[in-house]
């Protein structure tokens, strides 16, 4: 109870318990997420996340674990009490990237949101009951004041941007459509292995125009097949495509003569043009025609929307569809771009240009 007394002394009548008891609650909320104690699927992939290298549960333990310490220390050298403060306000910014990873990725977490919460009424108290004292300082004296909520205003936005920086990175790292550090990937091919002719296709899977061309895609598709290597990319330009990529790529690699079938179920499973289905309505619709895929692991999951955003960047897709023919002998290449150049007479077209030398 003394060591609580001295805390309070230290940090303030309201900070001081905020501090203390909100880093326990982060503690228990983070051997929760270690423990794996969540009610959603979403939850197992947003713990799969890492920052600087350390998956993101264990780094919840690590960080509760130090805040509690230089909560606990600054009860006895007050010199350090803005340490506990620094550390939220980087927890703020991490967390905040963390809200937009579940938004845009994985799902919601109730799990992580309520880490986020705790964190964020911690904040709150901090920042309500920090204005209060410097107002009342102020009064005293002012110009000593000023300098010293200044000096911390700006340490903890400093540090507020530190953790959404160092989230970002650790986010970059998973998130395949902000890398591009593996240069010139290429597509991969069915269709013909020894013609020389290349047909890739490139598209979004909440492209309002792909979507509206998709069987006439298709159709081109199946027709060049016979005749041609032929590839599918789907480039995430759209957030919702992230969702289904990894599935179309799957089957694109180990059911290849029923890629199309299988695209035209999954296409009929996207109703909106902002939320994708869900990895069992994939399975199920997929199950129906006989394909049998499992949902990604992470890894494989991102290292295929890595993979098709660098190949739309090395091929110079900024829009979708676009349909690229190129010669893989003499390296020509022409490009289509929307519906009024993507037909079978412009791909036909773009076919006898690119063969000729």
């Amino acid at each position: 109870m003394d060591n609580i007394k001295k805390i309070i002394a230290a940090h303030g009548k309201y900070e001081g318990p905020a501090l203390w008891f909100g880093s326990i609650l982060l503690l228990i909320l983070a051997v929760m997420s270690v423990l794996g104690i969540c009610s959603t699927d979403a939850c197992g992939k947003a713990h799969e996340y890492a920052v600087l290298g350390v998956n993101m549960s264990w780094f919840g333990i690590w960080f509760s674990l130090a805040l509690m310490i230089a909560t606990f220390v600054t009860g006895y050298w007050r010199f350090m009490m803005m340490i506990p403060r620094l550390m939220i306000a980087s927890a703020v910014g991490a967390e905040t990237v963390f809200i937009h990873i579940q938004k845009e990725f994985t799902g919601w977490c109730p799990l992580c949101l309520v880490i986020a919460s705790v964190v964020f009424v911690i904040a709150i108290i901090l920042m309500v009951q920090g204005i209060k004292h410097i107002g009342e300082a102020f009064r005293t004296d002012f110009s000593k004041t000023a300098k010293i909520a200044v000096s911390r205003t700006a340490a903890l936005v400093f540090c507020a941007f530190f953790g959404l920086f160092i989230s970002l990175t650790a986010s970059a790292k998973e998130n395949p459509a902000m890398v591009s550090d593996v240069p010139n990937v290429q597509p991969s091919f069915n269709g013909v292995a020894k013609s020389n002719t290349e047909v890739i296709f490139v598209t979004d899977w909440f492209c309002p125009a792909c979507r509206a061309m998709d069987e006439e895609l298709l159709a081109e598709y199946e027709k060049r097949a016979k005749t041609s290597k032929v590839a599918f990319v789907d480039v995430p330009f759209h957030m919702p495509s992230l969702s289904v990529i990894p599935f179309s790529a799957e089957v694109f690699a180990k059911n290849p003569e029923r890629y199309a079938e299988a695209r035209r179920v999954i296409g009929s499973l996207i109703t909106t043009q902002d939320k994708a289905p869900t990895d069992q309505q994939i399975q199920e619709g997929l199950a129906k025609i006989g394909v049998s895929v499992t949902p990604p692991g992470r890894a494989e999951s991102y290292l295929n929307i890595r993979r098709n955003a660098l190949i739309g960047e090395n091929l110079g897709v900024t829009r979708t569809p676009t349909v690229i023919v190129r010669n893989a002998t003499t390296g020509k290449v022409v490009k289509l771009e929307g519906v009024k150049q993507i037909t079978d007479g412009g791909i036909e077209r773009a076919v006898q240009q690119a063969g000729q030398l």
